[in-house]
């Protein structure tokens, strides 16, 4: 991901985005987003961050954090390297949560192949015990032939 420290224009950094994001999951049901429609991860970020200037995500005071309010009138390429950063950073939250995602399902598969191995060895634990009987049942029926026997 390029920092936004890195990008000379842009006056944003992690925790704005972080608000951002929370902002785009609480607005999302508001949003037309027929401008993204059809664009893929692998899409070129500009075509995605003017998508996201044709429909006003950037530089809005709207969208500030109340502590960043910022005062500059932005340029268009100010708000395309502020969503450039921005798409970036979600790349990198997606990659985040992608890998969680996959180490919970595979967390799934073993907690269920370790509750089919819990019970495997209850049963053989219980054929365990079935056979220690059996076997002890044996020896007091040999024992007691035998104390007959003498």
């Amino acid at each position: 991901m390029s920092s936004a420290s890195s990008v000379s224009s842009s006056v944003y950094n992690s925790s704005d985005f972080v608000y951002w994001e929370q902002l785009d999951h609480e607005n999302a049901h508001k949003l037309d987003l027929q401008d993204l429609k059809g664009i893929t991860k692998d899409v070129k970020k500009t075509q995605v961050a003017q998508a996201l200037l044709h429909r006003g995500l950037f530089r809005l005071e709207a969208l500030m954090p109340p502590d960043r309010k910022s005062k500059a009138k932005p340029t268009k390429q100010m708000v395309l390297d502020d969503a450039g950063d921005y798409i970036e950073y979600l790349k990198e939250r997606n990659e985040e949560l992608e890998a969680k995602l996959e180490a919970l399902l595979k967390n799934k598969e073993v907690d269920a192949r370790v509750k089919d191995l819990e019970k495997e060895l209850g049963r053989l634990q219980l054929f365990h015990d079935e056979v220690v009987e059996a076997v002890d049942k044996n020896r007091i029926i040999k024992f007691e032939t035998n104390k007959k026997s003498k």
